[in-house]
């Protein structure tokens, strides 16, 4: 998290929602090598913290997908049911269903694409600050940025 392997850095497998309350927390090994295999620590958390890890977890990902179309959540009925369940603190009744697990995985736009969309403003100016060294000055200006042209842009020449 802070670029120190030393001191419990994330794996790029993240973490895992075991099954229950259990988490499964993929840690870089003492070296640092994101491509060795994960030192792995399972801990188990309360039923409230863990209907507050499926609250957000599922409320960030609704929020991305809304402002960027390309992140959509996939349909995943297992996850569904284990988050419903997660929410209503039955996680301790194990669901001994034969299809009762997921592999989904909730992954970034940089982790599935390796990029990150830009985010274009909506308002037609740039704010441009210039500085002066030799006589100390700063001055703000806007900008008018002229609209893309559309698609439909031919038909009106």
């Amino acid at each position: 998290m802070d670029g120190d392997p030393r001191n419990g850095e994330l794996h790029p497998d993240g973490v895992i929602l075991a099954g229950g309350r259990v988490l499964e927390i993929c840690y870089l090994n003492e070296r640092g090598d994101e491509s060795a295999p994960p030192r792995v620590v399972r801990q188990q958390v309360s039923a409230e913290r863990m209907a507050r890890l499926v609250a957000m977890l599922e409320e960030t990902t609704r929020q991305n997908a809304l402002s960027d179309p390309d992140d959509d959540v996939k349909p995943d009925a297992a996850r569904d049911v284990f988050f419903e369940r997660a929410r209503l603190g039955v996680l301790d009744d194990p669901d001994s269903r034969a299809g009762a697990s997921s592999d989904y995985a909730f992954l970034s736009m940089r982790e599935r694409y390796g990029l990150v969309r830009g985010r274009e403003s909506i308002l037609p100016v740039d704010l441009v600050i210039q500085g002066s060294f030799p006589d100390i000055g700063l001055g703000a200006f806007p900008r008018i940025r002229m609209p893309k042209p559309t698609p439909d842009a031919v038909l009106y020449r």
